[in-house]
């Protein structure tokens, strides 16, 4: 079994919609943004700290039990360093993180 949870995470304050998505063997099986759990229209600059929480707990999976960390680097070359020390912080241990175009995110 493979999980991947795709990671959205605007640390900068012009960038909006923090969000994740969970994938199981190539299948999407959670999707969450940040604002329907905190309430803050667009969420503009927050880690997606609640979606991440929920996701792993509607999912029943461990930090430990995903494979990978996808994020949006392109823009950014000092995004995957934020991300591993917040998700280090939230949970003790950080699954690898793999740097993808954006656009390629979508697909």
């Amino acid at each position: 079994m493979t999980i991947v949870v795709g990671l959205h995470a605007p640390f900068g304050s012009h960038v909006h919609d923090p969000s994740i998505a969970i994938v199981q063997n190539g299948q999407l099986i959670f999707a969450l943004e940040e604002e329907r759990l905190n309430r803050h229209k667009t969420s503009p600059g927050l880690f997606p700290e609640f979606s991440l929480k929920e996701g792993l707990s509607f999912c029943d999976i461990k930090v430990s039990d995903i494979d990978a960390l996808a994020i949006d680097g392109s823009t950014s070359r000092t995004l995957a360093f934020k991300v591993r020390r917040q998700i280090y912080q939230m949970f003790g241990a950080c699954p690898p993180i793999h740097r993808i175009l954006h656009p390629i995110a979508h697909g």
